[in-house]
């Protein structure tokens, strides 16, 4: 039986975007974004719970999230999860989980204002970059 892997995050920038390129000159860009939600408690208190979530993106969408963003702007994006296992300083084996963003939308006015600018594929003029990273 096949399985969905699908993600979609609403939120914002905690950082700058961290960009990187790889051996053969791909552009890697990571993200940390934050989601919130808000409850009421038993009296009535409001409560906000912030999740963090590590976001990679690939190609031109990673170029574009690493010129474009900063620390605060919004955005929307669609990708997979992903974890990876790796040993500590201490040699004790540990996982990370990340999404891997196929679609980054910026939301922010000033980066769809002028979306030539930006350069996506001819389909994506709204700001929106879809790329897959493989």
């Amino acid at each position: 039986m096949a399985g969905v892997n699908k993600v979609l995050i609403l939120g914002r920038l905690g950082k700058d975007p961290e960009t990187r390129y790889t051996a053969d000159g791909k552009c890697v860009v990571s993200l940390s974004v934050a989601t919130s939600t808000q409850s009421k408690d038993a009296a009535g208190n409001k409560t906000e719970y912030t999740e963090w979530h590590k976001v990679s993106a690939f190609n031109s969408a990673a170029e574009a999230a690493g010129k474009y963003l900063k620390k605060g702007d919004r955005l929307f994006l669609e990708g997979s999860l992903r974890t990876k296992k790796y040993l500590d300083k201490q040699g004790v084996e540990r996982y990370s989980t990340e999404i891997v963003a196929g679609r980054l939308e910026f939301l922010n006015d000033k980066h769809t204002q002028n979306p030539q600018d930006i350069s996506p594929p001819e389909s994506q003029v709204d700001g929106s970059f879809d790329d897959t990273p493989f």
